[in-house]
Order: structure tokens, then sequence, then C-alpha cells
């Protein structure tokens, strides 16, 4: 995907107008390591979109590079398989709450791409029945409650942002058996 399938290079010196929250946001990732070594984009609208595409030197996949935009007056974090809407605080001046949305923000992406946050996706015969996100690396026990209702030949696969680290568990009785990723 080319730059401009991304929105306008956006810096520091950039003149082009961006709304408040957007700028507000972009002030406040400026203590932030990881937003500085992404890339900044300008979308038409005027809001900005910040693109991750490493994470402690090592260059992240394709599918899940990190996007961060402001479009709404919220934070949208879109971590490739899955995104999370994060909605700033009503109280306070807008610089406050830039801070504190990005907070989540940070926390939540740093988590996911340190794999301290994974995404289990369910599925059984019928095909995708369902996810939910976890912390910690208590899997399988996290398998459980299982967040929809699944058929006998369920299967979870656990995503993290690596894919070699990804796991997958097919139900068997009353438990949870590690499997292949390519098995059924």
């Amino acid at each position: 995907m080319s730059d401009s399938e991304h929105g306008t290079p956006f810096g520091e010196n950039c003149t082009e107008p961006i709304d408040h929250w957007s700028r507000a946001v972009f002030e406040a990732c400026r203590d932030w390591p990881l937003a500085r070594s992404g890339r900044w984009f300008r979308v038409e609208d005027g809001w900005l979109r910040l693109r991750i595409e490493a994470f402690e030197g090592e260059p992240l996949e394709p599918l899940f590079v990190v996007e961060v935009d402001t479009v709404d007056d919220q934070i949208l974090v879109d971590c490739g398989s899955w995104a999370c809407p994060i909605t700033p605080p009503s109280c306070g001046s807008l610089t406050e709450a830039a801070g504190l949305a990005l907070t989540k923000a940070r926390e939540l992406i740093e988590r996911w791409l340190s794999g301290e946050t994974k995404l289990l996706i369910y599925y059984d015969e019928t095909g995708w029945r369902g996810h939910k996100s976890i912390d910690g690396h208590n899997v399988p026990s996290a398998i459980e409650p299982v967040p929809v209702e699944i058929g006998k030949h369920a299967r979870v696969i656990v995503k993290t942002s690596r894919r070699p680290d990804w796991r997958s568990f097919r139900r068997v009785d009353d438990g949870w058996l590690e499997c292949e990723l390519n098995e059924g």
C-alpha cells in the first residue's frame, strides 16, 4: 500500500489544517517513543493517522501494522485483526482529554505489541462465532468462558501481533487441546 493510500504525510512543520482534536492528540504523542518512530498522515477530512510499522526495532508484518486514527473526536486503535475505539472523557480541557485517551491507547498498543494482550477467535462447524481479548499469559484457561454459543467441533485461535506466537486449540469433550494451526 502506498503512502498516498494512508493520506498525506504530516509532520511538525506541516501547514495543512487539521481539526483541534487531532492537533491535541498529535501534541500528546510528543513524548511517546513509539509514536515518534511511526509515520503520521493527514487524511482528507483533516484528521490524522499514525502508522506504527515497527516495534522494538523489528518491522511488523503488514497485516499487523498498528494505525491510530483521530477521527470523530476519539482515538481508534486498529491492530490489523481488530480495532478498539477510545472515547475521551468529557470533562477537562481538550489537551487533558487527549492526554487521557492517549494513555489508554498507548497501554493497549504496547500490551498488544509485546504479546501481553491476545485475541481469541472462536470457530465451529458453521464458521466464525465470535472473539474476545485477554491479558496475560493464562492460555488455555482463558478460553473459557466462551463468549458465544459454540458447536461441539469448536476451535479457538489465539492471536498476537506476531504470527509465530499464534496458538490453536480444539474442543475435546469438556476441555481444550492444543493443536497445529492448520488442524481442524
